[in-house]
């Protein structure tokens, strides 16, 4: 908090875009501590990722496009050599500052589409782009979910979209991991979200647990049921946490009132006992 009023960062709200919560400053070497610092939100070089885009090995060309938060989508014409969308590798962006990435990124076989005017055709190659075209029954799922957790949609959003990129924040997450574990029956750890952030990473994941389990099943090493359920087990009291006033999970859970009389005694044993026995060794 500190930090922050010295930067003279104000308020942030879930619905302020990924960008608009990226600064920049240079902070003085020997500072007094509650000296000022001056910093101011980043930009985006557009010519810087045109030429790291362009320079890809499986890229022929490359057109960009101002997203209305201020980030860029790209459009990627593959090169002859390449047969199916090529898997971004992060060292290929290390000239690129996080907050630069394209999102979303949209591979095309043959030419850039452009209209009767002669400008970009960005709706018809959006349609016809391979993204949607490739992605597996679990990448569509996952893409499904985040653009519920984003509120955003769905469409746009490619096996690299990156949650974090897209507006995703630290307690979106949490929501995040409740919706997949209640869609697909896997559980994902919250940090593992942390690291693999992708659609792609994400469904690569639950795509590696689901057959962890099948194999356990067909080998007969324990019950898989069981097994399934103790997986799971280490994110029910943070869901239950998370989610306990949700309609339908209250529903499913047929949880007590507060009312109920067992809650009730449970309520009363501090009265009882507890606080009668603080009272008497405090008068001692």
């Amino acid at each position: 908090m500190g930090l922050a009023n010295r930067l003279g960062l104000g308020e942030f709200r879930e619905s302020d875009p990924a960008l608009h919560r990226h600064f920049e400053a240079i902070v003085p070497s020997t500072p007094p501590i509650e000296e000022l610092i001056l910093c101011s939100r980043v930009t985006i070089s557009m010519d810087l990722v045109y030429r790291t885009l362009q320079n890809l090995p499986f890229v022929k060309d490359v057109v960009l496009r101002n997203n209305l938060d201020g980030t860029m989508a790209a459009f990627i014409s593959l090169s002859s050599t390449a047969k199916s969308i090529p898997s971004v590798d992060e060292s290929e962006f290390l000239s690129l500052p996080g907050y630069s990435l394209p999102n979303p990124i949209y591979f095309i076989h043959g030419p850039l589409l452009k209209d009767d005017t002669g400008e970009y055709d960005f709706r018809r190659m959006e349609n016809e782009s391979l993204n949607s075209k490739t992605m597996t029954k679990h990448q569509l799922l996952v893409r499904k979910i985040v653009a519920e957790v984003l509120d955003i949609d769905p469409a746009p959003l490619t096996a690299h979209s990156d949650f974090f990129l897209m507006g995703g924040t630290s307690l979106l997450i949490g929501q995040l991991c409740y919706r997949l574990r209640r869609q697909t029956g896997i559980n994902i750890d919250i940090a593992d979200l942390f690291t693999e952030s992708t659609i792609y990473g994400i469904a690569s994941m639950i795509e590696e647990k689901e057959h962890k389990v099948t194999k356990r099943e067909l080998t007969g090493v324990g019950n898989g049921a069981n097994a399934k359920i103790n997986e799971s087990s280490t994110a029910t009291l943070f869901t239950e946490q998370l989610y306990g006033q949700d309609a339908e999970y209250q529903k499913a859970r047929q949880s007590r009132s507060q009312n109920h009389p067992l809650c009730l005694i449970v309520q009363a044993i501090p009265f009882i006992f507890f606080y009668p026995s603080k009272r008497a060794l405090v008068c001692k």
